[in-house]
């Protein structure tokens, strides 16, 4: 559907990547971060090369299956133990950000569904704190006395 978009565009060419390279950006006041397009999201070896190496994931789609995207976006949370955010465009919007939060009530950020409807939005996302438990070990240190997580 995508291709199809684009390639009737005028003058726009479409075509794969064969490399399908991937980014890490690296930032010291925001964290780290990686980048999906779309169906990149369903790519389970782009996920474990991102895993403890990014504070955020964000994911740029346009998609109808909301349900779908909503629900990897919190899988994604937990297991790359990153903020997750999906900007979903279209006549399908949907977007969210969850954040891997202890506290469930926590972890759902922001979240927007609606079609044909033009949205911005600032949200409030860990990074400090993020930091401290993704580097925190288990195996040796005692979570409830070390930090509030």
């Amino acid at each position: 559907m995508e291709r199809n978009m684009f390639n009737n565009i005028e003058g726009n060419i479409c075509k794969e990547d064969p490399e399908q390279n991937m980014y890490i950006f690296q930032t010291k006041n925001f964290g780290n971060f990686g980048i999906m397009i779309c169906s990149d999201i369903f790519d389970i070896e782009r996920m474990l090369l991102y895993q403890t190496k990014i504070h955020h994931l964000f994911i740029i789609s346009l998609n109808k299956d909301l349900n779908t995207y909503f629900a990897m976006a919190e899988s994604l949370a937990r297991m790359l133990y990153c903020n997750v955010v999906i900007c979903n465009t279209g006549y399908y919007g949907g977007s969210v950000v969850i954040s891997p939060y202890e506290d469930n009530n926590k972890r759902t950020v922001y979240k927007y569904q609606g079609q044909n409807m033009f949205n911005t939005h600032i949200v409030n996302i860990p990074v400090d704190s993020l930091d401290i438990a993704q580097k925190f070990d288990f195996a040796n240190d005692d979570k409830k006395k070390k930090y509030s997580l």
